[in-house]
């Protein structure tokens, strides 16, 4: 699934995003990323991983209202667990091992510029309670 989303992406397109098999994040950093990415309209892929007692969590819960629907086309969320990624067994390691092969790719490819990132339309700015306060 993962591999197909990211060969319909261009090349050094996608942002890949994840904190590794021990981080937990809390729920304000989870908004403040989603408002990261959604703001910053580049494809991506993000794995969020959560803690034992969290793993049946619904992700439309876990991130802002709206958010999965407003990324659909351009971000991938995906929901994993530290002990299925270190998994070395059958087509789960084969898959690991291709996306991570395909992700090192992407990364070695330069960055896009700060003029080709894209200011989303205001129609698809989070509610003002969601933006960061100016100071």
């Amino acid at each position: 699934m993962i591999i197909k989303w990211l060969d319909k992406k261009a090349t050094g397109s996608t942002v890949f995003v994840s904190f590794g098999g021990e981080c937990f994040l809390s729920s304000a950093d989870l908004e403040e990323i989603a408002y990261g990415l959604e703001m910053s309209n580049m494809n991506f892929i993000w794995v969020l991983r959560f803690p034992k007692g969290d793993r049946e969590i619904d992700l439309s819960k876990a991130l802002a209202l709206g958010f999965l629907e407003r990324v659909k086309n351009r971000g991938l969320v995906v929901k994993a667990h530290s002990d299925y990624l270190y998994a070395d067994q059958g087509d789960l390691k084969i898959e690991v091992d291709k996306f991570t092969e395909k992700i090192y790719q992407e990364v070695k490819k330069p960055p896009a510029s700060h003029q080709e990132v894209k200011k989303p339309p205001a129609s698809h700015l989070p509610p003002k309670r969601m933006r960061k306060p100016k100071f």
